[in-house]
């Protein structure tokens, strides 16, 4: 386990991504908070709802949302891939998870990501990113803290400066 950035710091990384398991495995889960591809997640279901506790989802940046709707509020932690730095379709994921499906617990950031990719994330609705090997956490969260005023609303401040200085005229 790695480190990541969430919520304004850099945190440990309890989650483990499981990729895939073997017929073994999938009757025995490893211990700990877990992160599993949707394929998976259906798959094993039935043990964690016997559990009581749910794994976080692992979903493609282009996933179709509505299909998957009944799930999302059960996820602690959704986290989206980026197959490439090129592919926005994980923005848009993110946004539409937080402002039309209301979710509300971590949404994580992973994959094919760059560094400048950081601030645009937050503004989509990621609170953690986990940035790959070689890029720097320090950079990244340096780059959240100093981005600052935009001119586009986001998932966190809808208004815009533009809409903030006509609602002062006339005050």
């Amino acid at each position: 386990m790695g480190n990541l950035i969430k919520d304004g710091g850099i945190v440990n990384d309890n989650w483990q991504l499981i990729e895939s398991l073997t017929d073994d495995e999938a009757l025995r889960l490893p211990e700990g908070d877990l992160i599993l591809p949707l394929v998976l997640w259906v798959q094993q279901s039935s043990l964690f709802e016997q559990r009581g506790s749910w794994p976080g989802l692992w979903i493609e940046g282009n996933q179709e949302l509505e299909t998957i709707k009944h799930l999302i509020a059960l996820a602690p932690v959704i986290a989206v891939e980026f197959s490439a730095f090129t592919d926005g379709s994980g923005y848009s994921t993110g946004s539409l998870l937080r402002e039309v499906y209301g979710f509300e617990g971590e949404l994580r950031a992973f994959g094919e990501l760059i560094i400048d990719q950081v601030p645009y994330l937050r503004r989509c609705g990621f609170n953690s990113i986990a940035l790959p090997d070689g890029q720097s956490l320090e950079d990244g969260l340096e780059l959240l803290m100093n981005s600052g005023l935009t001119y586009q609303g986001s998932v966190f401040s809808p208004r815009t400066p533009f809409k903030f200085r006509y609602s002062k005229v006339g005050s």
